[in-house]
């Protein structure tokens, strides 16, 4: 049977052609091997001859390895395809990589006469492989550390490959986000922008770069700065694009903060121009007043006659260049916190009538129509008396005085279920849409009346809405446009039967005092928590501070604060989950819980109360947001 075989098979052929060539009999037995696959084992023929192939001394290293070849005769014999890669054993016990293969040939009648089996030397391929996979191992785990989302992407810009950061920011997956699935987590309003640019990058080669939000795994958008860089070939094609994107959220509300501190501060300063001139205006006319009342007298000699409606004339000068000086003093007491107020039950009716009367002079000399409706007769709130006829005074004086002659003023007084409401209703000039929030702050003037002529500082209702404000009260505009009235609704809490308790408060910042309170701030920004922990000072509570939402959790079990001030794009473990984690537990129930987030859509608010959240600020947070969540 041998020396049929090898009767029909040049043997010196066969040891040129491959570098390990075996034939086997039927049974798969060894018959020859060539020359340089024994020379590397150190074998010769007759060591080998008539044994099994898978027990000769090239896979007996190994028991997986016999049985891989053995497997491959059972596959031969039924004519399937016999080709893997596997270790076979040389001298000194040393593998070498070898692309085996098993063949049988049979006869003509269809047995099979003998097996053939071939290989060759692998080696240098599988070290570069493993040399390209080590290379690969190694940029996926630097591309996985890097704090930026990554990714890459063909020559026609279809991205094939995404760093793990993308997937956890994301909480998507590659099949998902392969070639432009990317879109389906850009913000609606910034999507056409961006794939419009990025496409015409592409197709330049030029780098591109880009700034836009992306939805997070939890529905929050995030602002990134993202840039591509194209990779070339050594004729200067482009095979290739990475890309990344960096989280820059904090640089951009910072930003948001600094435009809007700018804008304030320059429309703070035009208003203070405004101010000052008009500050000068103001005073002139009274002093003008009193002046020529002065010289009048004095050319007449006191005339009698004269002496009485002059004298009235300087008195009402007198009063209005006062009632000037007072509100800038108010102005200067309110914002150093040093306002005294004399805190008692108070009747609104007697105190309504009083600043009715106050403004009657102008009101008659305007000669408009007044309709007063007071329903309530005993009703009492908690504040001082004087501030609220000043307040219900400079209500009326601004109707008065933006009301055009011989117009109407109503001013009515309900008792509510727990409230009590004060109405000023005009038909004046009215008050666009726009300048509805705006004529509360510092220095607001309202418009010119037909004749040209405006009066007053523009600090009357800044200081109406603080002093309101102080007596837990709030004050709204209500009017439908230029030239269609206006109305002033001022409500407060009246006190009940069971509240008839006097008090007294003397000073603003006692208000503020809660030294006996916990406060902890959960925001990974450095600043942004530095700077809320000054903002906090003044209310003299305890201010803890965490940069993460697990230090966050660890600190309000340890320390049980009775607010939590939570940021909510936080690392480690984000607001939600930290706030979700504090409400469940027994100590949290009694935690007031408070969002703080740059976004402020609809189902932003829902997110946060799902997590048990008690309130939700959108940033910048104002001072007076933070006044009413730490109350």
């Amino acid at each position: 049977m041998k020396s049929d075989i090898l009767s029909h098979i040049n043997i010196e052929i066969l040891d040129k052609i491959l570098p390990f060539v075996a034939l086997l009999d039927r049974d798969g037995k060894l018959i020859h091997v060539n020359r340089t696959f024994l020379e590397l084992a150190g074998l010769k023929n007759e060591d080998i001859m008539d044994q099994y192939f898978w027990e000769s001394y090239w896979w007996n290293y190994n028991e997986l390895a016999q049985s891989r070849i053995k497997e491959s005769f059972d596959k031969a014999r039924l004519n399937e395809h016999c080709r893997f890669k596997i270790l076979a054993q040389i001298k000194k016990h040393h593998l070498l990589d070898l692309d085996y293969s098993l063949a049988c040939i049979r006869n003509h009648a269809g047995e099979i006469d003998y097996f053939v089996a071939s290989g060759i030397d692998i080696s240098d391929q599988v070290k570069v492989q493993n040399e390209l996979t080590l290379k690969s191992s190694e940029f996926r785990t630097l591309a996985n550390s890097i704090p930026q989302l990554a990714w890459m992407a063909d020559a026609n810009g279809e991205i094939f490959w995404y760093n793990q950061r993308w997937f956890d920011y994301t909480g998507s997956n590659l099949q998902e986000m392969k070639g432009w699935g990317w879109k389906s987590v850009h913000h609606p309003d910034h999507v056409d922008r961006v794939t419009e640019k990025i496409k015409r990058n592409f197709e330049t080669g030029e780098v591109w770069e880009d700034t836009f939000p992306l939805k997070s795994r939890y529905g929050e958008y995030r602002w990134f700065l993202s840039r591509a860089f194209p990779l070339r070939s050594a004729q200067g094609d482009v095979y290739r694009w990475f890309g990344t994107n960096t989280d820059i959220t904090h640089e951009m509300e910072n930003k948001i903060v600094l435009e809007d501190l700018t804008r304030e501060l320059q429309e703070s300063n035009r208003r203070k121009d405004e101010f000052l001139a008009i500050l000068a205006h103001e005073i002139r006319n009274p002093l003008h007043a009193i002046n020529s009342g002065i010289e009048l007298l004095a050319a007449s000699k006191f005339d009698p006659s004269l002496f009485s409606e002059v004298e009235e004339l300087m008195r009402r000068q007198s009063t209005q260049l006062t009632s000037l000086v007072n509100d800038l003093i108010d102005i200067s007491r309110i914002s150093r916190g040093k306002l005294n107020l004399k805190m008692s039950h108070v009747n609104v009716k007697e105190c309504l009538k009083s600043a009715i009367e106050a403004n009657l002079h102008e009101i008659r000399e305007a000669h408009h129509n007044l309709i007063v409706d007071m329903q309530a007769e005993s009703v009492e709130i908690y504040c001082d008396s004087t501030r609220l006829v000043e307040v219900f005074s400079n209500v009326i004086n601004n109707a008065v005085k933006y009301t055009p002659s011989r117009g109407k003023i109503e001013i009515s007084l309900r008792e509510l279920d727990h409230s009590v409401e004060v109405s000023v209703k005009d038909s004046g000039i009215g008050i666009r849409p726009d300048d509805q929030t705006k004529i509360f702050e510092m220095f607001a003037q309202g418009d010119y009346l037909e004749n040209g002529t405006q009066s007053g500082l523009g600090v009357g209702l800044s200081l109406v809405k603080q002093m309101v404000k102080r007596f837990e009260g709030k004050i709204e505009v209500i009017s439908a446009g230029k030239m269609q009235g206006s109305e002033f609704k001022l409500t407060f809490p009246k006190i009940q039967k069971e509240q008839m308790v006097d008090k007294t408060i003397q000073n603003e910042n006692e208000d503020s005092n809660m030294s006996q309170m916990k406060i902890l701030i959960a925001e990974d920004n450095v600043d942004s928590n530095r700077l809320l922990q000054l903002r906090l000072r003044k209310y003299n509570a305890e201010v803890l501070s965490a940069f993460d939402g697990i230090e966050a959790v660890k600190l309000a079990e340890q320390h049980k604060p009775d607010i939590i001030l939570m940021d909510i794009g936080m690392p480690e473990l984000d607001g939600l989950a930290a706030g979700k984690q504090i409400k469940d537990t027994d100590w949290g129930q009694k935690i007031k819980l408070v969002a703080l987030t740059g976004w402020g859509q609809e189902e932003d608010y829902q997110k946060t109360k799902e997590a048990g959240f008690d309130a939700h600020l959108v940033k910048p947070i104002s001072e007076e947001d933070l006044n009413q969540v730490l109350k």
